[in-house]
């Protein structure tokens, strides 16, 4: 479910404004709505930069990924070594561009070996004019009396001249070098060791991290209070602050404002409002949050908590993406590692990869799915258990359609039970029947079934239901459009149903490449220890592609059809943001 919130404003004297953020800060139940006042801007200005140059300071450092064990800088903290630690990394990055620009020149230079430019101006203050040209390795060119040319270097498909004489130049005239070939090699090298010597005094610094670390968490901490102050408005001697808490811990916060002298004022948020959403789904759902969190989607506040059904559905389309059992099997074992090794992995992930791993491998079982191995060829007990049935291509797309049917009609019951005091759940009953026309429609279109003779007359009935209470009479006159696009709306659902058959699709995609990568590597027999040894690579090399390909689908497809085809259905667009209370844990952990 989606924890009711309660909007809170909060009034303090002015003077205790500080001690209000540390008491707020340490109850960690509101979260705040930071509307930033002019006054103030200043302290959050001047704490994002003191948060930013810390984070800085500190990537440079992780950078070297060595150093650690060098001995600190004499007399240098955390806060102390931040502007030496980052004007050091601008001397080496304006050394890294000498370079760059060096070596481009050096590059221009190299072909004319060392090449005396100060030589050129000699002979020109003495008369003698002297050009460099660069004419093709097999180019001719004809030498004007009272020149003399003399090839000077090589540069790719063309020879370098150098061009004594006044007169038409021979070839492409190309501008004289600034300075001498060693003149460069020799700014190179030093700027390398300039280089060198600014790393070294960097990793001298690398000591520092766990303290940079620190500094770095408290300056996060600092711009969370100077945000919150920013948001404070003032009158006087009055100050107060707006945000959102749970309504299980309102009670709790009034506690609070009793010892704090504080006056609250409680309201129910209104639908216009940007209310933080706080997921609280049944306990065996809790794992879909992880998934959730990763992709970085919420449910708005005001909108429906499908974290059960995301897991129920996502979890049967994982298993018939991937489908294979010794996939499975694999993702178990990683799940098994992580819960062991991986401490500070979140609790739900190892909870939702042993759940996708487990129906994983109960899928593979029934569709003989196990690293491309010849199902006949599969011990006595996986041969009984798998089921004929599913082994035909025609099955299994007619499953993934019989899946998007009921998928959608879950999203549709699930809005006309939330509208069951309005004709509008009437509509819903009709795009129920529509969807269900529509599976019918693609086993006719794709798998050349029979269509039964109800289905004309479920469609036109489920057309009408749609037209005569998809709108509440008082909204017509702004929403009648939608009635236009009602064609669009009902062929769009047929598109939905079949993009059920991506389940099929990618499955059976995965099945094949095993099975081919299988008889490319022992299709001949192994005939000795190499044979064998390159069987064992091809086949490492191919299952572990094919683990990556199966997993990007999941991630492409099974949770779209979860976020964009059921979501669209039941109306769900995502528009939430977290809850998040004011807190010093959460300002410590956020990521910048």
């Amino acid at each position: 479910m989606i924890v009711e919130m309660k909007k809170i404003t909060l009034l303090c004297l002015a003077a205790d404004r500080d001690r209000t953020l540390e008491a707020l800060a340490d109850a960690g139940v509101m979260h705040l709505a930071l509307a930033r006042q002019a006054s103030d801007s200043a302290g959050v200005e001047e704490a994002a930069r003191s948060l930013q140059k810390a984070a800085a300071a500190l990537a440079v450092l992780r950078s070297l990924g060595a150093g650690r064990e060098k001995r600190p800088v004499s007399g240098s903290g955390a806060e102390e070594a931040v502007d030496s630690i980052l004007a050091l990394d601008a001397k080496r990055k304006e050394c890294g561009e000498r370079l760059a620009a060096l070596r481009s020149e050096h590059r221009l230079v190299e072909p004319l070996g060392d090449f005396d430019p100060e030589l050129v101006k000699h002979l020109a203050a003495q008369g003698v004019r002297v050009r460099l040209a660069r004419v093709g390795k097999r180019e001719d060119f004809r030498i004007p009396d009272g020149m003399a040319v003399f090839e000077v270097g090589l540069a790719e498909s063309e020879r370098l001249l150098a061009v004594v004489g006044e007169g038409e130049c021979p070839g492409r005239e190309i501008p004289l070098p600034r300075r001498r070939l060693r003149e460069i090699e020799a700014e190179i090298s030093a700027v390398e060791k300039e280089q060198q010597a600014i790393g070294a005094k960097l990793a001298e610094y690398a000591v520092l991290i766990p303290r940079l670390e620190a500094l770095e968490a408290d300056a996060r901490v600092r711009l969370q209070f100077a945000e919150a102050r920013a948001a404070m408005g003032r009158d006087k001697e009055v100050a107060w602050l707006q945000g959102y808490c749970p309504a299980e811990k309102v009670e709790s916060l009034r506690q609070l404002s009793r010892q704090c002298g504080w006056g609250l004022v409680i309201e129910d948020p209104t639908e216009e409002e940007d209310v933080p959403t706080l997921l609280r789904p049944v306990g065996w759902a809790k794992p879909i949050l992880f998934l959730m969190d990763a992709i970085g989607i919420v449910p708005g506040y005001w909108e429906l908590d499908i974290s059960a059904v995301f897991l129920l559905f996502y979890t049967l389309f994982f298993a018939m993406l991937v489908s294979d059992a010794g996939y499975g099997m694999v993702f178990l074992g990683l799940t098994l590692a992580i819960k062991r090794f991986a401490k500070k992995a979140p609790p739900e992930m190892p909870r939702l990869l042993g759940i996708l791993s487990v129906a994983t491998i109960i899928w593979g079982v029934l569709t003989g799915s196990v690293f491309g191995i010849d199902p006949d060829a599969l011990p006595a007990p996986l041969r009984a258990a798998r089921v004929r049935w599913l082994t035909d291509e025609r099955n299994l797309m007619e499953l993934c359609f019989l899946i998007g049917a009921i998928h959608l009609t879950v999203a549709h019951a699930w809005n006309a039970l939330r509208r069951r005091r309005s004709l509008t759940a009437l509509a819903q009953a009709g795009w129920i029947a529509v969807t269900w026309t529509m599976y019918f429609a693609a086993g006719a279109f794709i798998l050349g079934k029979e269509i039964p003779g109800f289905i004309p007359w479920l469609l036109a009935a489920g057309v009408l239901l749609i037209a005569l209470f998809m709108t509440p009479a008082s909204q017509m006159k702004t929403e009648w459009h939608q009635h236009i696009m009602l064609p669009l709306s009902i062929v769009g659902n047929f598109g939905d149903i079949v993009s059920y058959i991506r389940l099929f699709a990618v499955g059976s995609a995965g099945t094949a490449i095993s099975m081919a990568f299988k008889e490319i590597a022992l299709g001949r027999g192994i005939n000795g220890f190499w044979a064998g040894a390159a069987a064992a690579l091809i086949l490492f090399a191919a299952h572990s592609m094919n683990i990556l390909l199966s997993v990007l689908g999941v991630v492409v497809h099974g949770v779209r059809l979860n976020t964009l085809e059921f979501s669209g259905h039941i109306g769900l667009q995502w528009s939430g943001k977290k809850y998040r209370p004011f807190s010093r844990e959460i300002a410590a952990a956020r990521q910048s």
